[in-house]
């Protein structure tokens, strides 16, 4: 795509490592969930999971790639991946927070890369960020909340006559 729009170059700006984070047992959410009992809310929400990874694997099956990207860019898809996060965060308990420490590093980690997009850009550049579908969410709300850019829904470009995706983002 940047060598059909001239572009000069295309600018790598992931980040994934542990940071701040020396030991990584207390990122282990998993682990917590086990000394937890949290084994059933853990259940339930990989059924909001399945149920949702279904959905998706169901517009792969019947559409096309731009059916996909329409669907992972959905104000249904978008909300039920973060409150699958943040289900993650509430692993564990207030003495082994291991959920609330992966979230951390989460946040950390798409803050880290939000930093490097815009330290790549300047005022007046007009940006096209293709990331993970997971990170959307955070790396949508870093960019509108910092003021730095004019964030545009990429459903408008892909079909802006569809309808959003019916996915299930129930709470607790």
């Amino acid at each position: 795509m940047a060598c059909d729009l001239g572009l000069p170059g295309v600018v790598a700006v992931d980040w994934n490592d542990l940071g701040p984070i020396a030991d990584e047992s207390s990122v282990d959410y998993l682990a917590a969930i086990e000394r937890a009992g949290q084994q059933e809310e853990r259940a339930r929400h990989m059924e909001i999971g399945k149920r949702n990874a279904a959905r998706s694997q169901q517009v792969l099956d019947n559409g096309t790639i731009g059916d996909m990207l329409l669907h992972l860019n959905s104000p249904g898809w978008l909300e039920a991946n973060a409150r699958a996060y943040f289900h993650i965060g509430l692993y564990g308990t207030a003495d082994d927070p291991a959920g609330a420490n992966w979230m951390m590093l989460w946040f950390g980690r798409n803050q880290r890369i939000f930093n490097n997009i815009v330290r790549h850009t300047e005022p007046g550049d007009r940006v096209l960020v293709i990331y993970g579908a997971g990170h959307g969410n955070l790396l949508r709300q870093l960019a509108e909340d910092s003021g730095f850019y004019r964030v545009h829904d990429a459903t408008r470009w892909l079909d802006p006559t569809a309808e959003p995706s019916t996915l299930d983002a129930a709470a607790r």
